[in-house]
């Protein structure tokens, strides 16, 4: 079968999701569980118990196993994951392991949009900085969203001190979460 890059989307896995997904159990908590969707059409389950042992993978029909297989050699599944640290493994990957890298790339998606909106949540309360890994929430008790603090002069004078003060405080990859239209809309001097 020959080979062919999607011309659709430079990153063809991100046409796979992860969805009902289960993280964080079994053995130091590294397993995991979740339905995988082609182009939101439910094709597999993918579950890691998280005690050693390969994972269990399951296709919802022979038809969708034959439309996953197809997508791997469409879009050259194996020099995707051979571009990506799979090299150990270039001459004897396999479907089990196509179905185990996009399950785990479509789990890491899941994952980072779950903190994103996270993050945005308690951006809207507080001031929220640091890195991606390691973030430090600043806030005001009773203040449910930061809008309330620009309602007084004193408020507003505490809020532009305290993003001050995270500004000349942050260092090497810290950043500040608070988007730069909601601090100037919070009357922030940037």
């Amino acid at each position: 079968m020959s080979k062919q890059t999607s011309t659709t989307n430079k990153n063809p896995i991100s046409r796979i999701v992860a969805k009902s997904v289960k993280v964080d159990f079994g053995h130091d908590r590294a397993g995991s569980m979740c339905n995988l969707y082609l182009d939101n059409k439910k094709f597999g389950d993918f579950h890691d118990d998280g005690w050693g042992g390969e994972a269990d993978m399951s296709f919802v029909s022979d038809a969708k196993k034959a439309e996953f297989v197809k997508f791997c050699d469409d879009n050259d599944m194996a020099n995707i994951m051979i571009n990506d640290g799979w090299d150990f493994k270039k001459d004897s990957l396999n479907l089990h392991d196509f179905f185990c890298y996009v399950a785990d790339k479509a789990i890491r998606a899941w994952d980072m949009l779950k903190e994103q909106k996270r993050i945005e949540r308690s951006c809207i309360s507080s001031l929220v900085y640091g890195t991606d890994e390691n973030r430090t929430i600043s806030g005001w008790k009773g203040v449910k969203n930061l809008k309330e603090m620009t309602t007084h002069p004193v408020n507003q004078k505490n809020l532009q001190a305290k993003y001050d003060s995270i500004k000349a405080g942050l260092t090497g990859e810290e950043r500040i979460f608070n988007s730069p239209e909601q601090l100037t809309a919070l009357n922030i001097t940037l």
